[in-house]
């Protein structure tokens, strides 16, 4: 499947809300990697998890992760899917692809990786 990908400067930009403010940032490395470090803003779903989590109702979605579930193919409130070097995200992405989350979902590919050596984190 194809994937729209985007770079360090943009998701930056995302993170800071100056580009995309709706977005919606998922780490989908596993909730120890995440608590070692993540993006600013971002949330924890592990790429495992991603498909069922996105079948659970609106309400029980924000229970379980503390906030709202992405909803399909909504440009202004777009997914952006990280995790250590690309390969979790694109999983993730061809998961929320085959749910019908046909665009709105953005792949950083290189990741936790690319941003903790530039952002220092």
């Amino acid at each position: 499947m194809s994937h729209t990908t985007i770079g360090y400067e943009e998701v930056c930009q995302i993170s800071k809300k100056e580009k995309l403010p709706g977005a919606t940032i998922i780490d989908v490395r596993n909730p120890g990697e995440y608590g070692s470090g993540h993006i600013p803003g971002a949330h924890n779903i592990p790429h495992t998890e991603i498909s069922a989590a996105l079948q659970l109702n609106d309400d029980e979605f924000e229970k379980k992760y503390n906030f709202k579930r992405p909803q399909k193919n909504d440009q202004d409130h777009p997914v952006v899917l990280y995790c250590l070097a690309g390969k979790r995200c694109l999983m993730a992405a061809d998961a929320m692809q085959s749910l019908g989350y046909s665009s709105g979902v953005l792949v950083y590919e290189n990741s936790w990786n690319e941003y903790s050596k530039k952002s220092g984190l």
